[in-house]
């Protein structure tokens, strides 16, 4: 028969309409089963059968009518005739289809079991016939009989099962078990709506509730298999682990209705397995404290010989022997000489040796031997015990106790020294009536001493000081100098002190205060007081006789010089304190005191390399000395530190001063810090001014320290002469006639002294001078000195020529103005940049708004609405990346951009910034090179980030200006450096692009600059990019340059110092030596491949074509000497990467590994180019660390696998509970749509107190992650995250809370860690990012 008779044949009279035989063609060639007719009469004679149907009972078409006599009803099973010819006509009487099972012979003789569905029609002749469609159930006929089979094995099998066995109908959620099982269990036969119906009853465990869904859930799903340990409580039963495990039971069609489960008592082998569990976490805390505990621990066996092995010792004991861990452990055997110091050697060995019984410890503190050799003192125990293997061993705990110890024998001393001053201070003080007190300023508090309660009737505390103090114990008019004591020891003076009287006026007292602690803030916490009753010093001076009145008007005199005086005895060598200096309290007033201590106690106020001086100029046997040769008085200049600063002393000895006695000497002390200030402004000025005067205003007078002889010839310098009358002379002789008046004001006496009582301070003022036959400019300068109670107050004339500046400033003066117009042009750039971000800015906002309307007109299609939105998605990038730089800029100009130094690879910081922009070169079809020379150290430290924003802001903007198809390339160079710990490297970026012209170079760094150019219009930008890079290069100390030419390009060149990570050079000897072929069509990334290569000490060959690599490859084999790695670039002319790669593979075999070298990205021809027998990728730029790794994973014969992300899942979040706090509605909105598209469960509080109520009335661990906005009403995001870190519960400081807020300076990020949060996102927020941070912070979720 021909093809088409053998698709459908008929009887004789076949179809006459050719659409209708088309039609049953089709059907023949399409339906998946078989096709068979036949009239409605007895026995159905045949009408039609397909193919299908023929083949699948084994008959040819004539075999087929022979077989059933061309009635098809022969042949059926004659058990199933009667059945369907009932079941047909009744279907056929009603008018429906019908649809029967039954059984058709084979031609082997063999039954199959058919599922038979028919419809009456009318044949082309207009007779009615039956067609129907056939196939064959015979499996799932089978597959029944076998499910009957096994459900009745099941059923016994589960009478006689101490496990609880049941059936799970997948259809009804329903679970059926057998009656003798349901009451060993205490349960009924059928359980409803299973599982959700049974969680929350109590028989399933809280914990358990998410395992036993999943577990239901998986064969409710299709799973064939399903498994997993829950806890239930049986209604008659004890709480108990169970394995619960499903088989699903096969029933012919793709997902099973039905599942065996068995409940299996584990409780015991959970219970042993829990302990396993416990006993190990045990162990591992052990080793993790062993390892961690901040002292020594060693186990170590003492051989017969005194020498030790150790067994083990932890990483606190290695750093103590002053070794690291390698160097230690690579010795096998140690000395006592190698760990103890020699003078601890005999004790400490017989202090180990006296433990002779397991448990016995002993305690020893000793100095123990470093590596270097350096003595290290340790405390600690030492115990005899036996190990796994029954040895004895000694174990030994110790810690570092060196510093302390030295600290201790340091106090040691220290206390044998406070000892003796403070009996020398009890010697000095013994006698006075001299008390202390205690001040706690930021208190207001003052406690009293039981001796300064009893001595002055004081209370033994006092708050509300010094209020309290004054009204009970101050007389009323003495109030106000007291509270000012205070008030300047709270304003930070180290000291201070006042004079008052009791409360009635009747007694004199002194009180001196000194601040002896300080907060961080140098506010002061602790002052020390001391009380000094000088009543009787008062008296004396009040009622001091007649005779006395010339002795005290002299010393009186003497006080307003001297802030000190002293009457020294020279037949007795005692002492005594007239005026006693201020703050110096061990000398009374009127007591005496033996020269020698006087002299050792003052010498300590005094600079430690003065003090030597001073005993010997003030010893007894100097001036006596000095007294017998007839010499009046000496003085001599001391540094004093005052106040915690400097100061100059002068003391003055007078040795004849026979009104006072014979053998009397008068010891007196002045500030001397004035005259020496005075020399240093003299010497300071005497570099400068040609002219210098000393003028007292107040006497007159004047002292000449340097002139010219002009001056000198008219105005001679004579003892007697006043400063007035040379000061008009020197006027009217010498200044120009225009400037003499305002001279003779400016320079007269009463000018300086007007000066001088209203302390202004150092001026100024200019003149004309009369030089030679000309005028030139003069300066004259006044500073003046200080008031020094009785002594006249100076004041310091200078005089220098600045005629020379003078002519400077008609330049400066032209400078200004540039500056202003300077100043102008930036207004006007700023200007200009107003308006160019007013259309910046507007141009992605009317992009936004324009698509946003689009999209709503075009809501039923599809397409169109995601091309709306992938644009409104560009356009705001666009706008958020303007408002960045605008902020950069802002706080470059604040001064509140920091940088954040971290440690990188420059390798990974390279391929990260080019990934991110590959995209933008590979849109324009540009081609970026990138060159590597001479890099000797990759792994730096500082500020990632912001370097990338450098790199971005300039390859984005090669970018921009380069057309399409044009260049771009990187080189990146390591230069010599001083800095042993730093490199330097250079950074050069070119373009092919536009290039710049040499004006706009000029300006090309300042903000709001852009170029005007017709070219570029299109170009949206702030101007602020490259600002912004210089400002932070700087930072950074880095410098960069800028080179461009009209039409041919730009050239930027960055140099940058960065510190050297610390770290050790991986030794690559297994690769020296070995053969690599490398072939690039680029001669320079050949080149640099090779170098890098040939400085691991490999051996090189390069080719520049597919064809030649194939070549040399081919003859190194023939030749047995094949290379060890062939590197290919991708993309080379002729032949490419992949094809040399197949070429190479059938020619040699799959012996040299092939590795393909790409700047591309490689995902969308991995499968070929494995295919093709390519091992790995290594991706452009090349480093050496990426080769030396690659290479030797290679050696060891380690598969190299380039790195691969995850698949990851379209719901990242599935499972985790997320509390969302928003007041923004619009905000809200979109993060719960966002976090719900990813899975999570998503609940939402409107402001801070609605998220700590919800928060704290949740279940515990309610809450897998908190995302939390800041700026909100009644209660803020910092203020709720302290609320809930703080509200007692278990998992209260365990959730993670991240700031998702607006506020996005660096300052903001501190703010929220600072207030507890773990986290922190920017809006508008990257929900990639903000997955991505969910995701590390909380673990799998159960169920996930």
């Amino acid at each position: 028969m021909s093809e088409n008779n053998r698709l459908l044949t008929f009887e004789q009279n076949t179809l006459s309409s050719d659409v209708n035989r088309n039609l049953l063609e089709l059907l023949n060639r399409n339906i998946p089963g078989g096709i068979m007719g036949g009239y409605l009469k007895e026995g159905f004679p045949l009408y039609c059968i397909n193919d299908f149907m023929l083949d699948h009972l084994g008959f040819t078409y004539n075999e087929f009518v022979e077989d059933i006599d061309g009635l098809v009803i022969n042949g059926m099973h004659p058990d199933d005739r009667e059945a369907v010819s009932r079941a047909v006509e009744e279907a056929f009487s009603q008018g429906r289809e019908y649809e029967i099972q039954y059984r058709m012979r084979k031609k082997d003789g063999s039954y199959i079991w058919v599922n038979d569905i028919g419809k009456k029609t009318l044949s082309e002749s207009g007779l009615p016939i039956c067609i129907s469609t056939v196939r064959d159930i015979t499996r799932e006929i089978e597959a029944e009989r076998e499910l009957k089979t096994r459900e009745e094995q099941f059923r016994i099998a589960a009478a006689h099962s101490g496990d609880l066995i049941f059936q799970y109908e997948l259809a009804t959620r329903r679970v059926l078990v057998e009656r003798d099982i349901a009451d060993r269990f205490g349960i009924g036969t059928v359980q409803e709506n299973v599982p959700y119906g049974i969680v929350g009853t109590g028989i399933v465990a809280e914990e358990s509730e998410a395992e036993y869904v999943r577990i239901h859930e998986a064969m409710l799903a299709g799973e064939s298999f399903a498994k997993g340990t829950v806890r239930l409580t049986p209604p008659n039963g004890v709480p108990s682990v169970y394995e619960l495990q499903f088989v699903a039971v096969p029933n012919g069609s793709e997902k099973p209705v039905r599942a065996v489960g068995i409940y299996k008592d584990v409780t015991a082998e959970h219970r042993r397995e829990a302990e396993l569990h416990e006993a190990e976490r045990q162990r591992a805390r052990y080793d993790a404290l062993f390892q961690s505990v901040v002292c020594g621990i060693v186990q170590y066996r003492l051989n017969p010989d005194l020498t030790l092995t150790f067994k083990n010792a932890n990483r606190e004991a290695i750093r103590i022997f002053g070794y690291t861990p390698e160097t230690f452990w690579k010795r096998d055997s140690w000395s006592l000489t190698d760990l103890i110091a020699y003078d601890d050697m005999d004790r400490t060995l017989a202090e180990v040796s006296g433990l002779r019984h397991p448990g016995e410890k002993s305690s020893f503190e000793y100095r123990l031997a470093r590596k270097d050799g350096t003595p290290c003192w340790i405390l600690g125990t030492a115990e005899l015990m036996l190990d796994e293997d029954n040895e004895r061993i000694v174990q030994s705990v110790f810690m570092d106790i060196d510093a302390r110890k030295k600290a201790e024998l340091r106090n040691q001393e220290l206390k044998r020294e406070n000892r003796a001053s403070s009996e020398l201070l009890r010697m000095a003080l013994g006698n006075t009536g001299i008390c202390e007190f205690v001040h706690y300023p930021a208190d207001r508090l003052v406690l009293n001493p039981e001796r300064t309660c009893a001595k002055y009737g004081y209370r033994p505390r006092y708050e509300n000081i010094p209020d309290s103090l004054a009204a009970e114990h101050v007389f009323e008019k003495d109030r106000a100098a007291f509270r000012a004591m205070f008030e300047r020891i709270g304003a930070g003076e180290p000291s201070a002190s006042c004079e008052f009287r009791d409360l009635e006026g009747n007694g004199w007292c002194r009180a001196t205060m000194s601040t002896v602690d300080r907060d961080p803030d140098g506010n002061p916490l602790v002052t020390v007081g001391l009380l000094e009753n000088i009543t009787a010093q008062k008296t004396a001076e009040a009622e001091r006789s007649e005779l006395s009145i010339r002795n005290q008007e002299i010393l009186s005199s003497l006080n307003d010089l001297f802030f000190g005086v002293h009457r020294l005895n020279l037949d007795t060598g005692k002492i005594r304190s007239i005026r006693r200096p201020e703050g110096i309290s061990e000398f009374q007033d009127d007591g005496e005191t033996e020269l020698s201590f006087w002299v050792e106690r003052l010498s300590q106020y005094y600079h430690p390399e003065d003090r030597k001086r001073l005993r010997k100029t003030l010893s007894m046997e100097n001036m006596r000395l000095l007294k017998h040769r007839g010499v009046p008085s000496f003085e001599e200049d001391y540094r004093r530190e005052k106040d915690g600063k400097l100061c100059w002393v002068s003391n003055v000895v007078f040795l004849d001063s026979r009104n006072l006695g014979e053998n009397v000497v008068i010891i007196a002390q002045m500030d001397a810090s004035s005259r020496h200030r005075q020399m240093d402004i003299i010497q300071a000025l005497g570099s400068e001014y040609w002219a210098l005067y000393v003028v007292d205003p107040d006497r007159d007078t004047y002292d000449v320290l340097r002139s010219d002889d002009a001056v000198n010839a008219v105005i001679p310098v004579s003892p007697g002469a006043k400063y007035s009358e040379s000061c008009q002379l020197y006027v009217e002789t010498f200044v120009h006639p225009e400037n003499q008046e305002a001279m003779r004001a400016f320079l007269s006496p009463e000018s300086l002294r007007r000066a001088l009582d209203e302390g202004r301070g150092e001026s100024h003022n200019i003149f004309r001078k009369h030089v030679g036959e000309h005028y030139e400019w003069m300066q004259v300068r006044l500073v003046p000195g200080e008031s020094q109670g009785g002594v006249s107050r100076q004041v310091i004339l200078a005089i220098r020529n600045i005629d020379e500046n003078i002519r400077q400033e008609l330049e400066t003066k032209h400078l200004l103005e540039d500056a202003l117009k300077q100043a102008e042009s930036a207004n006007a750039a700023k200007s200009d940049f107003l308006s160019r971000m007013s259309h910046d800015i507007r141009t992605p906002m009317n992009a936004i708004i324009g698509m946003t309307a689009l999209a709503g007109t075009h809501i039923d299609n599809r397409d169109r609405i995601l091309d709306c939105l992938s644009k409104i998605t560009v356009s705001s990038k666009h706008l958020l990346g303007l408002i960045n730089e605008v902020l950069d800029m802002s706080k470059l100009e604040s001064g509140k951009l920091n940088l954040d130094l971290c440690e990188f690879g420059l390798p990974e910081f390279v391929e990260s910034t080019l990934t991110i922009l590959r995209p933008m070169f590979e849109a324009k079809k540009q081609k970026l090179r990138v060159h590597i020379r001479d890099i000797r150290h990759e792994d730096v430290v500082g500020d990632m980030l912001r370097l990338q924003q450098v790199f971005t802001n300039i390859l984005s903007n090669a970018s921009k200006y380069t057309p399409k198809g044009g260049d771009i390339s990187l080189s990146i160079f390591e230069l010599p450096c001083r800095g042993q710990q730093y490199g330097r490297y250079r950074f050069v970026f070119e373009d092919s692009g536009i290039g710049m012209s040499e004006s706009f170079m000029e300006h090309i760094f300042e903000p709001f600059t852009r170029a005007d150019d017709s070219r570029i219009s299109c170009i949206h930008g702030t101007g602020l990019g490259m600002a912004i890079t210089r400002n932070i290069l700087r930072m950074m100390n880095g410098e960069i340059d800028v080179e461009s030419e009209w039409g041919k390009g730009t050239r930027f060149t960055v140099e940058l110092v960065l510190k050297i990570q610390e770290c050790r050079d991986v030794p690559v000897e297994e690769l020296a030596n070995l053969p690599v072929l490398v072939a690039d069509d680029d001669r320079d990334d050949c080149e640099m491949t090779c170098s890098l290569l040939s400085s691991l000490g490999m051996k090189v060959d390069w080719v520049l074509s597919g064809m030649e690599a194939v070549e040399k490859t081919t003859l190194a084999h023939k030749e047995e000497r094949d290379y060890f790695a062939i590197i290919l670039d991708w993309k080379m002319p002729g032949l490419d990467g992949v094809e040399t790669a197949r070429a190479i593979r059938r020619l040699v075999g799959d012996e040299v590994p092939i590795i393909v070298l790409s700047s591309y990205d490689w995902s969308d021809v991995e499968e070929s180019a494995q295919g093709a027998g390519i091992n790995d990728f290594i991706s452009k730029p090349l480093f050496k660390s990426k080769l030396t790794y690659l290479f030797r994973k290679l050696v060891s014969r380690e598969q190299a696998q380039p790195l691969r992300e995850e698949a990851v899942s379209r719901t990242p979040l599935r499972g985790r509970r997320i509390l969302l706090v928003e007041d923004n509605a619009i905000n809200q909105e979109i993060a719960k749509e966002f976090l719900t598209f990813a899975g999570a469960d998503v609940e939402t509080a409107e402001n801070g107190e609605e998220a700590v109520s919800r928060f704290s009335s949740s279940p515990r661990n309610g809450f897998d992650v908190i995302l939390m906005d800041i700026q909100m009403p009644v209660m803020n995001g910092y203020e709720a995250t302290r609320a809930i870190r703080a509200c007692g519960r278990p998992d209260a400081a365990s959730v993670p809370i991240i700031a998702m807020t607006a506020d996005a300076f660096s300052e903001d990020v501190r703010h929220a860690l600072n207030a507890g949060m773990d986290a922190h996102i920017a809006k508008p927020v990257d929900i990639e990012k903000l997955i991505q941070t969910i995701l590390q912070l909380v673990p799998q979720a159960a169920g996930a």
